[in-house]
């Protein structure tokens, strides 16, 4: 809070009275009182620019993904647009063009090559993002607990597993494009390759 401080000026002394030579007589200096009036108090206002508010959990329709080459399978489920940056993000909260999104992801990872599905294989982006938002689950997973926003846990091969993703997306314009990228194995027999869907909000 910032404290304002009134500063006080001291009244002029009245000067004393002068005793010229050769004068016959004495004048009476009569002492005036001026009242000074302190300067009004500026009252200080702050204006308080209020994040947007989170949307909660929406569901969302968005074409399954299948990896052709690894077999894997990737549903997007729901989504949480605006949730609240934590203090650790608050550089990039101040910023004001980047926005907390969430995703929850339904995943199953097949047996054909030990390969694992990760938070770490999405991107979320506008249409022409050049750089879709990597996530940042860990950075605001005790937040995401408490909201009952359960992180993705890694999806062993196997095996499946449903859970949250956290992004920070810049300029998220509507709609936002899911996107599961899939790294080069094999020495490059099987190839690098994206698999984009596009989230659409139910109702």
């Amino acid at each position: 809070m910032r404290t304002s401080k009134l500063t006080l000026v001291p009244a002029a002394v009245a000067a004393a009275a002068l005793l010229l030579s050769g004068c016959g007589g004495s004048d009476d200096s009569e002492s005036s009182t001026k009242t000074t009036s302190a300067a009004p108090t500026e009252e200080a206002t702050t204006e308080a620019t209020e994040a947007p508010a989170s949307s909660g959990e929406v569901a969302v329709t968005a074409d399954k993904i299948t990896d052709d080459k690894l077999g894997h399978t990737i549903q997007a489920e729901a989504i949480v647009r605006s949730f609240p940056f934590p203090e650790s993000m608050s550089a990039v909260e101040e910023r004001g063009d980047t926005e907390l999104v969430l995703v929850k992801v339904k995943a199953t990872a097949a047996e054909k090559y030990y390969a694992s599905v990760t938070g770490g294989d999405f991107r979320v982006g506008p249409k022409d993002a050049e750089l879709p938002a990597t996530q940042t689950t860990s950075t605001v997973e005790t937040e995401m607990k408490a909201a009952g926003y359960e992180p993705l846990e890694d999806v062993k091969p196997g095996t499946s597993g449903e859970g949250w993703v956290a992004f920070a997306v810049r300029d998220a314009s509507d709609p936002l494009f899911f996107t599961y990228k899939r790294l080069a194995y094999n020495g490059g027999d099987i190839p690098e390759k994206e698999f984009v869907v596009e989230l659409t909000p139910k109702g």
